[in-house]
Order: C-alpha cells, then sequence, then structure tokens
C-alpha cells in the first residue's frame, strides 16, 4: 500500500514537471517580445537597378528596374546584412526601418561566392540581433523567417530546422546551409531566420521552386566569417585541399555504381592541389581527417576555415583498386577560379570517360559510362558526341570533333555561377539513331 502511494506520487509529480515544462517552452510565436525585438532589426530593401540581365537568347537591357529584398541591423551604427543578389547592379538602395524613416545605403561590401553582402546606413541606435551558437542548434529545433515577401510587410513564417550543413545547390561556390520548413518566398531573401532566443541561425538566401516547405538559409558560421571580413575591407579568403567528395549516401551510390556505407568519396581532384601533389587520386575513399571520422559533408566543411599552410592529414580505405594510405598535405589558398582538364570537365559534366577518333570515324566518343545525366535517356559506351547546343544562344548548333573543344562549349553555356542554365548535346549511337542530351551545370561547391 505504501509502495503504491509512493509510485503514484512520483508519477503525478512527472507529469506536472512535463506539462510545467510544455507550458514553459511554449511555441516561437507566444513570445510576443522576442517577435517585436526581431522585427525592430529587421529593414525593407529597395534598389534601383540600371544594366543588362542574360536571357536564354539574349541579353535584356533595363533602366530603372526595381528590386526588393530584406535585411537586418547588424550594429547600432548602421551596418546591415543582406543576400549579393538583393543588391547586385543597384545604382540606389534605399533602406526603410521598422518606424518608417528612409536611409539611403552604400555598400560595404559584398561576396558573391556565397550570397553574402554588408552595407551601411547613417543611422545610430538600431537594434541589433545577434548570433546563435550554431554549436547548439540542431534539427528539430523551432524557427522564425522574416522578411518582405510579396510586398507584405513584415511578414512571420514559422517552422523548424530540418538540416543541417546543406550543400549541393550550385547556387554559389561556397555553401553551408540550414534547411527550414518555415514558408520563403521572393522578398524573403536577406531576411534573418531566428530561433527562439532571437539570434540569427541563417540568412534566408533560396527557396525551392518545385518542392514544398523546402527553404534555405546560408549558416550564421559562414555569415559571421564573411561579414567580419567585408567589415574590415577584406575580401574573404578561403583554405581548400583540392578534391570533389560526395557522401556515400543512396543517390551517389546509385549515380556511380560503388556501394554505400561510411567515408566520402573523392569524385575529382583538382591537378595541381594539395590533394593532387599528395598522392589523391579519384574513386579513393577518405575515412578520417586528422583522425576524425569523415562520413559526412559536416565533417570536412572545416576546412574552408583553416589557415592556410594549416597540415591535414588524410586516411583513405581499402577500396576498388586502391589500398589503404595516409597522405599528408597543407591547405592552401582556395584560388578565384578552379581550373580542370578538359577531360576532367567533360567527365563532371556528361559521367561519362571520352576518347577522340581520327580518320573515318572522327569524332568523340563514348567510352567508360560513370554515371548517368539523364534518367530517361541513357548514354552507353560507343556512342558518338556531336553536336553541342548551348543554352545561351540556340541559334548555335556546333558539331564537336575534339575533347578540348566539347569542354570549353560546355564551360561556357552556363550564366555565372549556372543558375538555371543548361546545355543540350546530340548523341548518335551506332546505327545513327539521334538522341538528345540535356546537361545541368555541375558547379564547384563540393571542391574542399
Amino acid at each position: 500500500m505504501k509502495y503504491n502511494f509512493f509510485l503514484s506520487m512520483n508519477i503525478i509529480s512527472a507529469l506536472f514537471l512535463f506539462m510545467l515544462q510544455c507550458v514553459l517552452s511554449g511555441s516561437i510565436t507566444d513570445d510576443k517580445q522576442l517577435i517585436d525585438n526581431v522585427k525592430a532589426s529587421v529593414v525593407k530593401l529597395e534598389c534601383i537597378r540600371i544594366g543588362y540581365e542574360q536571357q536564354f537568347r539574349k541579353k535584356e537591357y533595363f533602366l530603372n528596374k526595381g528590386a526588393s529584398g530584406t535585411g537586418w541591423v547588424l550594429s547600432k551604427d548602421g551596418y546591415i546584412v543582406t543576400c549579393t543578389h538583393v543588391i547586385e547592379n543597384a545604382a540606389r538602395i534605399s533602406v526603410r526601418t521598422l518606424d518608417g524613416k528612409t536611409y539611403d545605403a552604400k555598400v560595404t561590401g559584398s561576396c558573391d561566392k556565397t550570397d553574402i553582402a554588408l552595407i551601411k546606413i547613417p543611422a545610430v541606435d538600431l537594434r541589433p540581433l545577434e548570433y546563435a551558437d550554431m554549436l547548439k542548434v540542431s534539427p528539430g529545433d523551432e524557427v522564425l523567417a522574416v522578411g518582405h515577401p510579396a510586398g507584405q510587410e513584415y511578414s512571420l513564417t514559422k517552422g523548424i530546422i530540418s538540416g543541417l550543413d546543406r550543400s549541393g545547390f550550385y547556387m554559389n561556390e561556397i555553401e553551408e546551409y540550414i534547411q527550414t520548413d518555415a514558408a520563403i518566398n521572393p522578398g524573403n531573401s536577406g531576411g534573418p531566420l531566428v530561433n527562439k532566443s532571437g539570434h540569427v541561425v541563417g540568412l534566408i538566401s533560396i527557396t525551392s521552386r518545385n518542392r514544398q516547405n523546402m527553404g534555405y538559409a546560408v549558416s550564421a558560421v559562414l555569415i559571421k566569417k564573411v561579414v567580419g571580413d567585408l567589415k574590415k575591407g577584406i575580401k574573404p579568403e578561403w583554405s581548400y585541399a583540392g578534391f570533389f567528395l560526395n557522401e556515400r549516401n543512396s543517390f551517389f551510390t546509385q549515380k556511380y555504381n560503388i556501394p554505400s556505407g561510411n567515408g566520402l568519396w573523392i569524385s575529382e581532384v583538382v591537378s595541381n592541389s594539395p590533394a593532387d601533389k599528395a598522392g589523391l587520386k579519384r574513386a579513393m575513399l577518405i575515412t578520417h581527417i586528422n583522425d576524425a571520422e569523415a562520413n559526412n559533408i559536416s565533417g570536412i566543411k572545416h576546412i574552408k576555415y583553416l589557415q592556410q599552410g594549416t597540415p591535414i592529414t588524410i586516411k583513405t580505405a581499402d577500396f576498388g583498386q586502391y589500398k589503404a594510405g595516409e597522405f599528408l598535405l597543407d591547405v592552401v589558398k582556395r584560388p578565384e577560379k578552379i581550373s580542370f582538364s578538359s577531360e576532367q570537365t567533360v567527365r563532371m559534366y556528361l559521367g561519362a570517360e571520352m576518347e577522340e577518333r581520327r580518320g573515318f570515324d572522327k569524332g568523340i566518343y563514348i567510352k567508360k559510362i560513370l554515371f548517368q545525366i539523364d534518367d530517361k535517356k541513357k548514354m552507353n559506351s560507343g556512342m558518338q558526341i556531336k553536336k553541342s547546343l548551348p543554352a545561351l544562344d540556340c541559334s548555335i548548333n556546333e558539331d564537336v570533333y575534339q575533347i578540348d573543344q566539347l569542354a570549353w562549349l560546355l564551360n561556357n553555356s552556363f550564366v555565372g555561377n549556372g543558375r538555371w542554365m543548361y546545355n543540350s548535346l546530340t548523341i548518335t549511337d551506332k546505327v545513327n539513331t539521334e538522341m538528345q542530351v540535356f546537361v545541368s551545370c555541375p558547379g564547384v561547391v563540393n571542391v574542399y
């Protein structure tokens, strides 16, 4: 009887503590003071642009073309963080704060590799936002996206952090995104993604046009580094080892026809990079970096933040034709433009090894398929690459006979960092049956 009494009291106490925790934690939208504080730190940007945009078929010139976006206060003395794509080509940037005051802003600096920009307005006593402690941020945390989508000022949408360390969107060369299911729309760009403490976990940058509840914000870790450099007048620099890496998840293991499991698979090595000089090769499997396991991109993203000249040790496993090994290299400054040989370029775009033939069957032929770039139109060994039809000018229909020529056409078929652009190739089989295959820009976001 006595035992049952104490058991009942323990159960009642546990239920009370659980209910109390639920009441105290609440939803992020229950904290009205937090919402008011965040809104006071968010600004609206109106930009007047003069220049031209590259369309699929031609250059379209414009004058006084307006664009709007969002920003948030970094410091009391007028520094504002926003996205590069919001302010690019702007002849004038107008910033309006929550109290209705309007200021002309000057660009302190921008980084097109990360889509982060810093501007300044002649104002004082602004209310800045603080960065979140990203070591304490995890999937499932509640967040708020604040901005001005579709002209709806100071719009708030609630969601959770769906994932960390997302990359591979080929929107920017340096990618480190927070994924959220909070609704994000045009006009939100440059706004903050904040946690329950009102601290910035990300800079809202992109939304998925073809999928629901998938938006992305640049990680606060990346923002802090870039903004710190821009404020000092320093161009952000990054370190790298010089290899393309892919996680061995279901997508890449099916694409490259390799077994799934732990480790990071090297899909390409940059010529004359530290990785190349150390002896690392394509198709090796990295398992450890400085004795820390490297099972996913999160385990290697820190390389870009290392001081140039920092030594790192790479361990590889028995995998395919390669034996286990240990490689020592010093990271160096990531080049402004990462260049590849013609063979590497074609391999990355087309997922195939090529060979040139001379004589009566002159041309470029597929020697070996590494992965299929089009699920509906399968390429096979022995097929010939006949024509290249770049997206920039659909009147061009160029016959291709050399790998160097094909590599140049592929590299020059895309605008800027390749967002939403493509190239069309005409391929024939042994009986001259033609098919068109669309090639997307692979970008360089997975170079570490």
